[in-house]
């Protein structure tokens, strides 16, 4: 059978990689759970039911901080463009037309709005470590650990 893809919100369904390198997945056609060894170096895995024999595709997510989507907009270089989603590690935003190669360092001010209701634009230092076609893998150089915004991030963080 022709693995099927587990889409959620528009997107192939993403598992993220427990401490002892395992995924837990769950069949789309039989909902059974099981964990399984994640494959290192793979970011998009087919996993065959042991059950029903059905393929399902997944992506798989490596990052050790947890991120929460964010969608809020900042300007880069003059340009507005979306942040995906945040964490204590670095942000993913979606940048349209730009073209900023991996490894350039920017400075942003981010809307720090999680759990107050007054807004703190931290000037933050990002480095670029991914470049899709309009999407844009940034880690934090700056954010340390007397930071308001490494405070305010980390508690938006847990109150889910």
């Amino acid at each position: 059978m022709k693995g099927e893809l587990k889409i959620v919100d528009g997107e192939i369904e993403t598992l993220v990689v427990d401490e002892d390198g395992k995924i837990c997945i769950k069949c789309l056609y039989c909902k059974i759970n099981r964990r399984v060894e994640a494959h290192k170096n793979k970011r998009i895995i087919t996993v065959r039911c042991n059950r029903c024999k059905r393929e399902v595709f997944f992506k798989i997510d490596w990052r050790k901080s947890k991120r929460k989507s964010y969608r809020e907009k900042i300007y880069i270089r003059g340009t507005q463009v979306s942040i995906l989603d945040l964490s204590l590690g670095g942000l993913s935003f979606k940048a349209g037309e730009m073209d900023i190669p991996v490894g350039t360092e920017i400075i942003i001010e981010l809307p720090v709005v999680m759990i107050r209701k007054d807004i703190l634009y931290q000037p933050l230092i990002i480095k670029i470590v991914f470049k899709g076609k309009s999407h844009y893998g940034a880690k934090f150089l700056n954010l340390g650990n007397e930071s308001v915004a490494k405070e305010r991030i980390g508690a938006w963080l847990v109150k889910t």
